[in-house]
């Protein structure tokens, strides 16, 4: 989709970094939000407390996941560095052999798992499902759904040494009400079905990264004509720019596709020339 102007009929966008606690207080006892520097809206000027507390509730998080962002991020890389060098050294009491011993296994960034690659070590795909199976497109887009969570040269081994697939491109797409590139995909394809889908996989929320669980907590909205009000969270992470569009891009031929939405919000999607 590619737009020159705004696309949303009505919304409602919040800024929890210029929330104030005095603007929180006023935003409980004022029906007006138009009067709130944190909140942008179109036709929206006023609402009932009921919706005003889900706001407040919704910018209070964020501002706490702010506050929290390097915090976590520092736990997370130190849980991950942690939990590579225990599996790369074959557990804890290997490792610390290891030590003592002075040859501790260091993990390339090609081996390297993140946290909740731990939680499910499976890499390989399941042998019993083949491409001609009606299993096959689900199982696939599920296991590249979790693999969106690793790193790219880990994402690369995965699809080439295991799957036997080629890996396209892996990107970091740019969030511009974030003013950070929050968004990771990766694009491969199936070289063993016929006719070949490629496939591309959005990673969801991230455990320890503070601006994702603000984007599953962001209840800002965007109404579209004739779909109606989406998450704006979502929305702004899938590229919606800062002046309510989404930027211009070649348009698509049509094709036949699949989506599959794995777990922490990953989404993948496979396509291919009907």
């Amino acid at each position: 989709m590619a737009s020159k102007g705004p696309v949303c009929l009505s919304y409602v966008f919040l800024k929890p970094e210029e929330a104030t606690f005095i603007e929180l207080s006023r935003l409980l006892f004022s029906s007006d939000i138009e009067k709130r520097k944190f909140i942008t809206s179109s036709a929206v000027k006023k609402l009932d407390f009921k919706r005003r507390l889900i706001i407040f509730l919704s910018a209070v998080i964020q501002c706490i996941l702010l506050l929290l962002r390097k915090p976590m991020a520092w736990l997370g890389g130190v849980l991950e560095k942690w939990l590579n060098l225990v599996s790369s050294n074959g557990g804890l009491l290997f490792l610390i052999l290891n030590w003592l011993k002075g040859k501790v296994v260091i993990p390339d960034s090609s081996s390297t798992r993140s946290v909740l690659g731990f939680l499910d070590t499976r890499i390989e795909l399941d042998d019993n499902i083949k491409p001609d199976d009606t299993r096959y497109n689900g199982s696939l887009s599920m296991m590249a759904a979790k693999l969106s969570y690793e790193k790219e040269k880990f994402i690369g081994k995965v699809v080439s040494e295991y799957w036997k697939m080629k890996l396209v491109a892996f990107h970091k797409f740019w969030n511009g009400y974030e003013k950070q590139e929050s968004t990771q995909a990766f694009v491969f394809q199936d070289t063993t079905s016929d006719p070949n889908l490629v496939w591309v996989a959005f990673r969801g929320t991230e455990p320890f990264s503070a601006d994702d669980w603000r984007t599953d907590f962001d209840i800002s909205w965007c109404e579209f004509a004739g779909i109606g009000k989406t998450h704006g969270g979502f929305m702004k992470a899938l590229g919606m720019q800062t002046e309510k569009s989404w930027p211009l891009e070649p348009e698509t031929q049509d094709h036949e596709s699949q989506l599959r939405r794995g777990t922490g919000g990953a989404v993948c999607i496979g396509a291919g020339n009907a």
